[in-house]
């Protein structure tokens, strides 16, 4: 009984067989990571450049947005006259407390329809 042999499969054996040079493949795989990371790190430096440019461009808008929101939040739902009352009823007689009230009935009602 003869055993064929695939020649391919035989050339990628001699090929494995081969012996290599400890240092140049080492100093060739350090090259092309270092490659590969100056690359990696100019990218994400393009990134940034781009990311800080459209900061640059939303930032008054933005601020202009945060100061309207920090003046609107603090507005009484419901006017009180009487001024020790109205310091008592504070922290719920606003539009921030009414948010934030909405927002946990809605992140309560998800976890009721979604357990």
């Amino acid at each position: 009984m003869t055993t064929e042999f695939d020649p391919r499969l035989q050339t990628l054996f001699d090929q494995a067989e081969q012996s290599f040079d400890g240092e140049c493949f080492l100093d060739d795989i350090m090259r092309e990571v270092n490659r590969q990371r100056q690359r990696a790190m100019l990218g994400w430096s393009l990134v940034a450049l781009i990311v800080l440019v459209a900061f640059a461009f939303v930032a008054s808008p933005v601020l202009a947005a945060v100061n309207f929101v920090s003046q609107f939040l603090p507005t009484s739902l419901v006017e009180v006259e009487t001024e020790w009352l109205q310091m008592l009823l504070s922290p719920v007689n606003s539009v921030a407390a009414a948010i934030a009230v909405g927002g946990l009935l809605v992140a309560k009602f998800f976890r009721w329809i979604f357990r």
